[in-house]
């Protein structure tokens, strides 16, 4: 279960990392808009976000949970947005950790660090105003047909992924058992990952800057890259 900042190129980032590890034996639950593009048809397995979701999840998921497959998903549904001044994640929906714990699965959180253009959010932000506005949902859904653009902005961008210790069910079945509230859990999970496995991140950067500095007194290779990058504009 990962984090969902760019809509598009995290979930084939992840696909690629993911895959690779277990021989392609995966697929990645998607909205439909995306699941049409010719190098996610073969994992995808499509939901209809703009039409919304039973208990959570689509019960057409479920054949998917029952497999064998390692399944990559976004349980933000929508990719990051900004919200009073800060780019994260919608709530995360509950049906991920139900539908675990129904099927013995274990949860591997995953935190992908990246970001959509200034642009993305604006109108983000304008479709969210005006879908409250006159009160329809489908406006808000609007910022999906920038995601193509979106995925060619970041072609080439190396993107941090994290990956966290894995929950096991036994686990999930212990925590949803002390508050019985799935939502409840699905928050927890969420902050684990946008808040604990981010900042891990970011001391994991400051310690090696450190360490590159002070210890074996010179400037470290991906400082060099940075700064060159940063230059060469």
């Amino acid at each position: 279960m990962s984090n969902h900042p760019l809509g598009g190129i995290d979930g084939l980032s992840l696909l690629k990392v993911i895959g690779q590890k277990f021989d392609g034996n995966i697929k990645v639950i998607l909205n439909s808009f995306l699941a049409e593009l010719p190098g996610l048809v073969p994992f995808a397995v499509p939901v209809n976000v703009s039409g919304g979701y039973k208990n959570g999840i689509f019960d057409a998921v479920n054949d998917v949970f029952k497999s064998d497959h390692q399944i990559i998903m976004f349980p933000a549904q929508l990719c990051s947005r900004k919200q009073k001044g800060i780019i994260r994640d919608l709530p995360w929906k509950k049906g991920f950790v139900q539908k675990s714990i129904e099927f013995d699965r274990t949860i591997v959180p995953i935190y992908f660090h990246g970001f959509n253009s200034k642009g993305f959010y604006r109108f983000a932000t304008l479709t969210s105003f005006l879908s409250k506005l006159f009160k329809s949902s489908a406006i808000s859904k609007l910022p999906m047909a920038l995601l193509p653009h979106e995925m060619m902005k970041n072609r080439g961008k190396e993107f941090v992924v994290i990956i966290g210790k894995p929950i096991s069910n036994n686990m999930l079945k212990e925590l949803f058992n002390a508050k019985k509230d799935y939502k409840y859990l699905a928050s927890r999970i969420e902050h684990y990952v946008c808040s604990d496995l981010k900042f891990s991140k970011v001391w994991n950067y400051l310690f090696r800057l450190f360490f590159h500095l002070f210890v074996e007194k010179q400037v470290p290779k991906f400082i060099i890259r940075r700064c060159s990058g940063f230059y060469a504009k």
